[in-house]
């Protein structure tokens, strides 16, 4: 009863003097959607310029090249959330930051905690925020018109505007910290990534999918990588894909699987390294579609119907129907 409620914008000036940010990536969220977030520690600082930004995620090594986070975290179980939530650490924050795929509403859970000064939750899908200043006792919240019809980048964009943060064209530029790898000059590399949550790969398809798409060069080389994906399944599909990839091209080319008799599967750091080193990428609708036009590869989605809001808005990224047939 004594919280005031309004649509409109904070002041420009409360996150100004925040000196620690907490960023907690939800348990409902993907790898994908948290890449889609990398610029919100960018946006943030903006606001507060001599803010150390901490994220805490379930996936390690996800943020580990993010510029402007000055420390990443990771959390194995819910406690850890609700710990971190709870923000009652000796390195307490000034603010904290919920993001989630589906609309958590815990703000009126946080308006009573003691160790909470400021709380921001986001929700992708909902393409909604919610800031709450707990010692004036103000929610500010935006929920944008026609969420089904908005991006999800566009989403996180308007909130950041909303916010104060000014977004700015080139934002996603210099995001990730580059370890020196340049792709080779003397041979074409690709990395495929194949595999998503929602569909099952196909063999036959992929195989002849990749030795068509790969141009006859004149010199050089050309050589294909496979992310083995997670598990012990997805490690024996890409081998597979190698060896059929390989058979079935009208021209040499030489596949190899990432991380080819090491044990247990590729981290994600792993991943981004190839990326880093390769002029293209092919893959489904999954993380990679997200991070690999951040590390300037040409970015081939095979993409289905229903994904529309999912797609990078920015190139170099192109997307093909998945339903299709491979000619096509």
């Amino acid at each position: 009863p004594d919280v005031v409620v309004t649509p409109r914008s904070p002041a420009g000036d409360l996150l100004a003097a925040c000196r620690r940010i907490l960023i907690v990536l939800g348990p409902g969220i993907g790898v994908g959607d948290e890449i889609m977030c990398f610029p919100l520690p960018r946006w943030l600082r903006r606001m507060a310029p001599g803010a150390e930004v901490v994220t805490l995620s379930a996936y390690p090594g996800l943020w580990d090249r993010v510029a402007d986070v000055a420390r990443n975290r990771t959390y194995a179980c819910y406690s850890d959330v609700v710990t971190a939530l709870r923000n009652d650490r000796l390195e307490a924050a000034d603010l904290v930051v919920l993001v989630d795929f589906e609309d958590p509403a815990l703000h009126p859970l946080m308006l009573p905690e003691p160790g909470v000064r400021l709380y921001l939750e986001i929700s992708i899908g909902a393409r909604s925020a919610v800031l709450v200043d707990c010692e004036r006792r103000w929610l500010h919240r935006l929920l944008l018109p026609g969420p089904y019809d908005v991006n999800y980048y566009q989403a996180l964009w308007g909130i950041a505007d909303w916010l104060g943060s000014t977004p700015r064209p080139g934002d996603r530029a210099g995001l990730l910290e580059r370890n020196g790898v340049e792709p080779p000059a003397d041979e074409l590399r690709i990395l495929v990534c194949p595999f998503t949550s929602k569909h099952e790969p196909s063999e036959a398809y992929w195989s002849q999918l990749l030795s068509s798409a790969v141009p006859r060069r004149a010199g050089g080389a050309t050589r294909i990588v496979l992310d083995p994906g997670p598990n012990a399944f997805t490690r024996r599909f890409a081998q597979a894909l190698a060896r059929s990839t390989e058979a079935r091209c009208p021209h040499p080319v030489r596949c190899e699987v990432l991380g080819k008799g090491e044990p247990g599967p590729v981290p994600l750091q792993r991943v981004f390294a190839a990326m880093e080193g390769a002029h293209a990428v092919i893959c489904v609708d999954s993380f990679a579609a997200h991070a690999a036009p951040l590390f300037g590869c040409v970015t081939l989605v095979v993409g289905w119907t229903g994904l529309e809001n999912w797609r990078v808005p920015g190139g170099p990224s192109f997307y093909f129907d998945g339903s299709a047939a491979v000619e096509a």
